[in-house]
Order: C-alpha cells, then structure tokens, then sequence
C-alpha cells in the first residue's frame, strides 16, 4: 500500500509538471518528464503487478494512477476557469471551487482509462506461454517495442477526442500544443493537424520509457525528421499577402469587475476609438478591427434598431468613415434572441455579418438545460443564452482601394481552439483566418497563453495566415506557418498595421 501511495504522490506531481510543457512556459524538458514518467510509472505499476496475481484490483488501481494524473494537470491547467465567476461573486462565487474541481475531475476520467487501457495492452503484449515476464525483459524486442508505442499513441489520441467531444465541446490542452517550445515541431500539425502531434509525443515518449538503445535511438531519430521537415516548410516560399489591403489591429483592456467594465456603451467605444488612433493614419489604413463584443447593439425595449443606428453612426463618427469590423452583440428584435457576431461596418450601416456557430458551455449557454433548469443560478442564466448562429455562412470580403479583394474567414474566440474538419467549407476558401476574442475572463492567468497557442495551430493546419484581436488577452498578425510578425503584448493597449 505504502508503494502505491508513492506512485499516486508521483503521477500528482508529474501532472503538474505537464503544464509547463504548455504555454505561457513552453518547456520541452518537463513535457518530456512528465509524459515519458507518466508511462514509465504505468510500466513499473505493471511491472510490479505482473508478479502476482493480476486480477481487477491491478485495473482499479491503474486508473487510480491515470486519473490523478490528469487530474493533478488540469487542475493545475484549468485554475482560471474561477476567474469568469468573479464578475459576480455573490451569484457565481459557491460555483468556483465546483467550477476549479469538477471540470478538471471530468477530463481526467479520461487520463484513467488510457491507463486502465495501456495496463491491459502491457497485458496482452507481455505474456507468453511460460507466464508473465518482467517487461524490460519482454519488450527488448525492437519491434514490440514499436507496437506498443504504436499502441499507446493511437489510444492516448483517442482518448482525446473522447474528452474534447463526447460530452461537452472542450477539446482544450491537447498534448500537441505542447509543441509551442518549437515552431519547426509545430509544422507538423499542417499535415495531420494538432491531434497528430499528441500521437508523435506519446509514441516518442513510450519509445524513451523502455530505455533499450534501439529504442531511444529511433525516438531520437524521429524527432530529428520531424525537426528536418518543419524546418524545410519553413524555408519553402509563399506569399501572404493576397492584396494590398491594409488593416489596423486593435487590442483593448476592458476587464470584469475593474472601472472598464461599468462604463457606459458610448463611453467604450469612445476609448477602443482613442486606442485605434485614426489621426496617426497617413490615409493607408483601410479598415480597422476591434475585438469581440465592442459593440453591444443590443436593447429590449422596442427601440433596438434606432439605438444599434445611433452607436454605429458614432463609432464611425470617430473612425472618420474608416470601415470597422468588430465584434458585436446582436438582438433578433422579432425573437429578442441574442447574438455574439461579427458586423462589418461601412458607410455607416452593417454590410455584412457572422453569427458564433460554437458556444461556450456555461458561459454562453447552458448544456443540458432542460435537466439543470431546476438549478436556480442555470434557469436565471438560460434566459440570457446566446442563440446559435447558422451553420452556413458566408465569409467577408474585404475591398481594396484598387479594387483588390481578400476573403476573411471569422472565428469568434472559443471557435479557435476548434482543430480540422470545424469550418472546413469556410477555411477552405478564405485567404486570411480573422479571430476576435475576449480573454479578458481568463484574468491575470496562463489562459490568454493557452487561448493564443491553439488560435496560432489553426493558422499552421490550414495554411492560412491570421489576424488575432483580443480584448484583454493577446492579439498577432500570424503568417500561414504560425510565425509571430507582430504581436501587441498581454494587458496592453495599442494596435498593429498589417498588410493582408
């Protein structure tokens, strides 16, 4: 009991470890101690367990190990979520501790039965007719040494894919974004997108756990052709720029709970306007774009329509007739349904715009609503849900002076950290990937980091470069191979020109 005790203090400690194998740390060796140790635990626990009798105990205890693990990671990883309940502690603040423990509790079932899985693959792999074996002796035999790497990779994939999407959509801390420590291993994901990534680590990750020569050598020899290969897309040229359209990136800060949060409508975009800074524009500057949900258009008393007119003609007032796209909250006067969208404003009105096809659970809508309706804080909440926009829309299109064009395909926040095949249509036929978002939720924590590193990996999946603008978070001008060209830093104010 007291061996186990010490596996389980172990997996804890190697599960906060991993999270710094993420963003805003992005450190290669403790992605690699972590993930390398948590199988070589698994293979020790079988190791051990392989002596006697392996009965449901070994399982149970097995997914003992994963289970901490993961949760000891996304505890350590998801810490911020409790930030978004803090606009009103006094209806949302019992719901923190639930909020930092349950999520996190969910996702780690998973982590569980990769293990309960892996520890029955080491089963089936490490047993031979004259009974079970020590595995370092068992799989000194190169290829079962790949089989099981193999194995691992496609189960821990899985697994994945299980967490982000059976119940809830939350495909958050993939293990290929732990790629961020290098911008030539991240290249990969362009061909077998982020989830492939996480099968690379964990193969040369299991490959290091058996410690035989042949096998670390090929890990190493993997990692220098996958190092080769990003470093060759790299290099191969390829222009961007599709016109000469110039556009201004703006990053604001306006945080829940702080003085920003309680100013009026026409006061916000009065200060996001100062941020933009059209009097320093030589004319070059075609449009200007603000972050998520700068404009709420929306109002319930009948007038919704005259009042979304008057503040679009003031923000245009004070962008000197420069067309804005901008994140919007809308109001569907017919339904009194709302909406977080995208317009694109010029010549005073909205040309155009883009409904959210994804929202946040529980932060813009309920799941499960008709079950958790009973739950006060749930039944007061689903009254102010978001609809769901519809799921074919067009891109924008921007035009330049010389009668250029540029097709933009938006994303709002939370629908970024959405890998291939989400928006496959619209991607497909867009030449520049526009993502507004609010990471002011996230607070002073490591998730602005996280939120920027998954936005970046889909401009490296599809190929197309991208233009990030947060308020309260980080915004970039990203090349089609995930390169930073400019980038406004975490809590401040300003704005890039960049040309699409």
């Amino acid at each position: 009991m007291y061996n186990f005790i010490i596996q389980l203090v172990c997996a804890a400690i190697l599960g906060v470890a991993l999270t710094f194998g993420f963003s805003p740390y992005d450190s290669f060796c403790t992605l690699l101690i972590s993930v390398t140790g948590f199988i070589s635990l698994l293979r020790y626990f079988f190791k051990v367990s392989a002596y006697r009798k392996f009965s449901t105990g070994v399982y149970i205890k097995a997914f003992a190990i994963g289970y901490v693990y993961g949760f000891a990671h996304f505890c350590s990883s998801l810490y911020w979520i409790a930030n978004a309940l803090r606009i009103d502690e006094g209806l949302y603040g019992w719901l923190i501790p639930v909020a930092i423990c349950a999520i996190p509790a969910v996702m780690a079932v998973f982590t569980a039965f990769f293990a309960i899985v892996l520890v029955w693959v080491m089963d089936v792999l490490f047993v031979c007719k004259e009974g079970r074996y020590s595995v370092c002796r068992e799989v000194v035999t190169f290829g079962r040494a790949c089989l099981f790497a193999f194995l691992s990779g496609i189960l821990w994939v899985a697994c994945e894919l299980l967490r982000s999407y059976l119940i809830l959509p939350f495909p958050w801390q993939i293990l290929g974004y732990a790629s961020a420590y290098s911008i030539e291993m991240m290249q990969l994901a362009h061909y077998i997108s982020v989830y492939g990534i996480s099968f690379i680590i964990i193969f040369v990750c299991t490959l290091i756990s058996i410690r035989t020569r042949a096998s670390v050598s090929f890990a190493i020899l993997i990692c220098i052709v996958v190092y080769a290969a990003g470093y060759y897309r790299l290099q191969l040229g390829g222009d961007d720029v599709h016109s000469g359209i110039s556009v201004r990136l703006v990053q604001s800060n306006f945080y829940p709970n702080s003085d920003s949060h309680y100013i009026s409508k026409l006061e916000k975009i009065q200060r996001v306007a100062q941020i933009s800074d059209i009097d320093n524009d030589d004319g070059s500057v075609d449009y200007v774009i603000w972050a998520e949900a700068m404009l709420d258009l929306q109002q319930y008393d009948g007038s919704t329509t005259a009042y979304s007119s008057s503040l679009l003609d003031y923000a245009s007032s004070l962008l000197k007739g420069k067309a804005l796209l901008s994140g919007a909250i809308l109001c569907d006067v017919a339904t009194e349904r709302s909406y977080n969208s995208i317009v694109l404003l010029n010549g005073g009105g909205i040309t155009s715009r883009y409904d959210k096809r994804i929202l946040v659970p529980f932060g813009e809508y309920v799941p499960f609503y008709d079950i958790l309706s009973v739950i006060p804080v749930a039944s007061v909440f689903g009254q102010f849900a978001f609809a769901t926009g519809d799921s074919n829309q067009n891109n924008f299109t921007l035009s330049g002076n010389d009668g250029s064009k540029v097709r933009l395909a938006p994303l709002i926040c939370y629908e970024a950290i959405f890998p291939f095949p989400y928006f496959r249509n619209n991607l497909h036929n867009a030449d520049v990937i526009v993502n507004l978002t609010n990471d002011a939720w996230f607070g002073e924590s490591i998730g602005p980091w996280q939120h920027m590193q998954m936005a970046r990996m889909r401009a490296i999946e599809y190929g197309i470069p991208m233009l990030r603008v947060a308020n309260g978070g980080i915004s970039a001008h990203i090349d089609s191979k995930g390169r930073l060209i400019q980038s406004i830093s975490f809590g401040k104010d300003g704005y890039i020109d960049a040309t699409v």
